[in-house]
């Protein structure tokens, strides 16, 4: 829709830095964003309410694959591994 379009340019307007990972939408462009995100990051904050689908997936990513704390704002709770 024309008003998500807006949006998304303004976002992409206020950003201090853009990185884009493909020009063109491919089954599993999602997962690739979600992974280059988590392979980058010290700590995942998430609202997490169902244990599937992509959220879910970047989450199970994160604390298994870069072993790095969850805080679900969905209850306010910190996951820790060490």
């Amino acid at each position: 829709p024309a008003e998500d379009r807006q949006n998304w340019q303004t976002l992409q307007r206020m950003a201090d830095e853009k990185v884009v990972l493909s020009r063109e939408y491919y089954e599993g462009v999602m997962m690739n964003r979600n992974r280059y995100m988590a392979d980058r990051s010290s700590l995942c904050i998430c609202y997490l309410v169902r244990f599937r689908g992509g959220t879910a997936s970047t989450v199970r990513y994160a604390i298994r694959n870069r072993q790095i704390n969850v805080i679900n704002l969905a209850f306010t709770a910190t996951i820790t591994l060490f």
